[in-house]
């Protein structure tokens, strides 16, 4: 018979146990208690670090207007893609989608994000399309958020690019009229305090900081219909010509402002990459030329002005050369002898020469002075050359007489374009002006009655026989010249690269338009300024007049051209 053992009591272990647990229950009701109320307000202020971010509101940037009101640049909210680098590292295994979605390389993605860990921001990709946008908000990867932004946008694309200008990826202006009014048009972002979950989602806007301030919207002078036919008519004689570029200011006689600045070859400035240097840059105010023969009105007004010639004095150009200090001065042929109103019409350099000797120095420089020819522009428009005009104490007679033809001297085409606007404003200088409806006042530079004679020459130089012949208009009396610039090189004054030029006023009677045409170096073997330069400023002259409105100042040739059309 086996003895039996006494039972094992395990009292003491239940006791231990129970111990430990009443232990355990107490600690944690006791760190409950703590952090409930010892430790409350920095625990919710570690939640709320986590949940809680300052987030930018953005601004948008002030609208360009047309003088009509019309958009020639507007700025679009996009997305951009940005990335809290810890965060993101930690799903590494979603790293790899995220950079095929973005079109990144995955290792330089992990480099990027490693080399910048301690940030708590790092934009992934900047303006993204909208659906690339909502491909990487369906990934939801953690802490890979979308952050609205504003993009430029311009409807005329190349017909306006350079002197609208353009921003930069911040919507900051970098050149043109974005530059010059960066200070009005750009908005300031302004900043609140949101709840967000680990997505990034905005769940809660709880307060906002700073309000943002968008940009002011701008109107400008220029007209979006008339800037598009300058471009496209000016494009397509650069073409033609297989010219360098062509550059077409058109101004508002009365006012001086700028109604259409177009130059060819452009870039389209909705493609921030996709332009050279020597297309972005505004030729019309950045460039600088000698005028040749578009100086040669001023020539004959000096001439007038100083009281040795009047209208009907005669000049001798025989044999059609001049030896000037041992320089020669010709014309295409001997145009014998010819009044004032016939210089201008055959375009006499010797004739020119020989008036320009005439006049005293300081009288021809104040003259030239007097047009703004060596000053700075007066206009908003950044990077404007000022041009060389040099002091009368420093000219030699064939530095004077050279003037008298357009040589000698240097200016931009907005600079010419002002000078044959005072010519339009009978003596008064108007400054460009890129803006609606200037307040600046003119300021009388010339005499009245000489301005209007020499528009009376000017209409003939604009007739059958004038070298401006191809710039008429049917119904509108015109006064214009031509000029065709031999340019300068290493070697000197090169016989096969030209620029071909002219500037004109139409009405010539009653003037509202002021316009010059440039091509640079055309090609082909025609390279005159009335062959090449005149049928554009012919073509956008009859389309300005009739979206304008002006009224035909000369009815007599108006009917002539209707009966020619019928009969024809």
């Amino acid at each position: 018979m086996i003895a039996r053992r006494p039972p094992v009591r395990y009292a003491w272990r239940r006791r231990a146990v129970a111990g430990v647990l009443l232990l355990a229950m107490l600690g944690l009701a006791g760190r409950a208690a703590q952090l409930q109320f010892a430790e409350r307000e920095f625990l919710q202020s570690q939640g709320d670090s986590r949940q809680q971010r300052t987030v930018p509101i953005p601004a948008h940037r002030g609208m360009l207007l047309d003088r009509n009101g019309e958009p020639l640049a507007v700025s679009t909210p996009v997305a951009s893609v940005w990335a809290e680098p810890a965060r993101l590292l930690r799903a590494d295994d979603r790293l790899n989608e995220l950079a095929r979605a973005l079109a990144l390389s995955a290792p330089e993605l992990r480099r990027r994000l490693a080399a910048r860990r301690d940030r708590q921001f790092l934009y992934l990709r900047r303006q993204v399309a909208p659906r690339l946008a909502e491909r990487v908000r369906a990934l939801q990867v953690p802490g890979v958020h979308l952050q609205t932004e504003y993009r430029r946008y311009y409807p005329m694309g190349a017909a306006a690019a350079q002197v609208l200008g353009t921003t930069d990826i911040d919507d900051r202006g970098r050149e043109g009229l974005e530059l010059s009014y960066d200070g009005e048009l750009r908005g300031r972002a302004g900043s609140q305090r949101v709840r967000q979950d680990r997505h990034g989602r905005v769940l809660h806007e709880l307060r906002q900081l700073r309000a943002p301030k968008h940009g002011r919207s701008l109107r400008l002078s220029l007209d979006r219909g008339l800037q598009y036919v300058a471009y496209r008519d000016l494009e397509r004689a650069v073409r033609a010509h297989r010219a360098r570029a062509g550059v077409l200011v058109l101004l508002d006689a009365v006012t001086g402002e700028v109604l259409a600045l177009a130059q060819a070859p452009s870039f389209n400035p909705n493609d921030r990459a996709g332009a050279r240097a020597e297309q972005r840059r505004s030729r019309a105010v950045t460039d600088l030329y000698e005028p040749g023969s578009v100086i040669k009105p001023f020539t004959v007004l000096a001439a007038l002005m100083s009281g040795r010639y009047a209208e009907d004095s005669r000049i001798d150009t025989a044999p059609g050369s001049w030896v000037v200090d041992g320089h020669r001065i010709r014309d295409v042929r001997n145009f014998g002898e010819l009044d004032l109103a016939g210089v201008l019409i055959k375009s006499s350099n010797v004739a020119a020469a020989r008036l320009a000797l005439a006049v005293p120095a300081p009288q021809w420089w104040g003259v030239l002075d007097g047009l703004g020819f060596g000053q700075a522009l007066a206009t908003d428009f950044p990077g404007a050359a000022v041009g060389v005009l040099r002091a009368p104490e420093a000219w030699m007679r064939m530095d004077q007489a050279g003037l008298g033809y357009g040589y000698g001297l240097s200016a931009t085409p907005l600079h010419l374009a002002q000078a044959f606007a005072v010519l339009a404003n009978r003596g008064v200088r108007h400054a460009p002006s890129f803006r609606a409806a200037p307040a600046a006042a003119g300021r009388r530079v010339l005499p009245p009655e000489m301005c209007a004679r020499v528009l009376r020459m000017l209409e003939r130089v604009a007739r059958a026989g004038g070298t401006a012949w191809r710039a008429r208009l049917p119904g509108y009396t015109v006064a214009a010249k031509t000029g065709t610039v031999r340019k300068l090189g290493e070697g000197g004054y090169s016989d096969r690269r030209h620029v071909a030029m002219i500037a004109g006023i139409v009405p010539a009677r009653h003037p509202r338009l002021v316009m010059l045409v440039l091509i640079d170096e055309p090609q082909g073997g025609r390279y005159y300024g009335g062959e090449v330069a005149a049928p554009v400023f012919q073509g956008v002259a009859w389309e300005a007049v009739r979206v304008l409105n002006i009224p035909p100042d000369d009815p007599d040739r108006a009917a002539r051209a209707a009966a020619g059309a019928g009969a024809g």
